[in-house]
């Protein structure tokens, strides 16, 4: 199975909530209000609704690296084999030196492990 994971990492958790609500916030909002916006400016003033607490449940926000390998590691219990990583903030650059030389060494061991399966007795 496939799963596409929305995510805001950044070096402090501040900068990383404050990008996930500067580029997400109109996104955690379901399909069929969003087709009934027309312009951008009704997008902005709908994402301006938006607290904190809301993007719970839409974006995994944390400065934490192990926060985010638990986090997946969990997605892959669950049975995903392919997990899309989108860092919904603007900062690309340290999401990808940071996820490549910590998260996904970490991912890759536990997948490996949950495809070996409990040992046998």
């Amino acid at each position: 199975m496939f799963l596409k994971v929305q995510l805001s990492w950044a070096e402090d958790e501040r900068a990383a909530l404050q990008g996930a609500m500067e580029q997400w916030a109109p996104n955690i909002f379901a399909s069929s209000v969003l087709t009934d916006l027309r312009r951008p400016s009704q997008f902005e003033e709908l994402a301006r609704t938006v607290q904190l607490k809301d993007m719970e449940g839409h974006v995994r926000v944390s400065s934490s690296l192990q926060r985010h390998v638990d986090w997946l590691a969990q997605d892959v219990e669950l049975g995903f084999s392919h997990l899309y990583l989108h860092n919904v903030n603007r900062w690309q650059e340290p999401f990808i030196d940071a996820f490549a030389a910590k998260v996904l060494p970490a991912l890759r061991r536990t997948a490996a492990t949950h495809e070996a399966g409990p040992p046998s007795r």
